[in-house]
């Protein structure tokens, strides 16, 4: 819950991460390999991901220098309120609710 930068190839902890302010690099290197094996649609992309995407070790490397001390940026926070509605930190308070008004709690 403390970490400054993250990197992940694609796990939902990123979207935890970024919430809690630290900046996330997306390493993609095997990306486009994974999906013509496994196939299906991936949320993010180039143009939606909320973090720098990398596709080699140099990529990688200049990527951790410059995101390892600095803040989120602007441009990162407004792609990942694209994708994130809510950010107020009541998402089980709205799952019970939904569970509650569908009659399963």
């Amino acid at each position: 819950s403390n970490v400054k930068l993250l990197i992940t190839d694609y796990s939902s902890v990123s979207y935890d991460a970024f919430h809690r302010g630290a900046n996330v690099i997306f390493w993609w290197k095997d990306k486009d390999e994974c999906m013509k094996k496994y196939g299906g649609k991936l949320m993010l992309d180039e143009m939606n991901a909320f973090g720098d995407v990398c596709y080699n070790q140099e990529e990688l490397k200049s990527a951790v220098k410059k995101n390892y001390k600095r803040g989120q940026t602007h441009f990162y926070k407004k792609k990942y309120k694209k994708i994130v509605q809510f950010d107020d930190n009541k998402n089980t308070e709205r799952v019970i609710d939904k569970l509650r008004k569908d009659n399963i709690l």
